[in-house]
């Protein structure tokens, strides 16, 4: 019998490792390649008046310069909870963000405003892996794939990554409740 369980966690292994010998150079070339693209497309739909996205850590791509250049568009981060609920708030800069649980930059859920899913135009969401048809392989606490099954239906979910966290379709085990993303960069 298949455990899907195991699978994803042996893969998560294995993208951990692809991602170790990305050179901090070709991350920072990357992540600047991807921000310019997002910020481009930001810029040419005025109907995205807001946007989730995510502070990285060293295994992900820094979209940390997109507020700035995207200037018209409300920016909010996550913020994790008990129970595996995440939240989503409002931060003007990104150096307003502090290092909380694991390490991972957050939001003061005490001065930044809540966003609610129905005011979130864009959703910019990271994961160890993305298969060509949008399958999503998220870190194993399954905060996205809550948050997002409440997300506005019209809302845009688009899968940031690293080229070598792109997979072939059948590369990625999945099960009912994990969410495909629109599109992947």
């Amino acid at each position: 019998m298949r455990d899907i369980s195991q699978e994803k966690q042996l893969l998560r292994k294995q993208i951990k490792v692809a991602i170790s010998q990305i050179s901090d150079v070709e991350k920072r070339h990357e992540s600047t390649m991807l921000t310019n693209k997002i910020a481009q497309f930001i810029n040419s739909h005025p109907e995205i008046r807001t946007v989730a996205s995510y502070a990285a850590n060293a295994k992900e791509l820094n979209l940390d310069s997109l507020p700035a250049m995207c200037p018209k568009v409300r920016f909010c981060y996550p913020k994790c909870g008990n129970r595996g609920l995440m939240e989503f708030h409002l931060v003007k800069d990104v150096i307003e963000l502090k290092s909380m649980t694991m390490g991972i930059r957050e939001p003061n859920a005490e001065i930044h405003p809540q966003v609610r899913a129905a005011d979130i135009d864009l959703y910019l969401c990271p994961a160890y892996a993305f298969s060509e048809n949008g399958e999503r392989l998220g870190k194993g606490g399954g905060y996205y794939d809550r948050y997002l099954s409440h997300k506005r239906e019209d809302a845009l979910l688009v899968g940031i990554a690293f080229s070598c966290q792109k997979l072939t379709n059948s590369e990625i085990p999945t099960e009912a409740h994990d969410l495909r993303v629109d599109w992947l960069l």
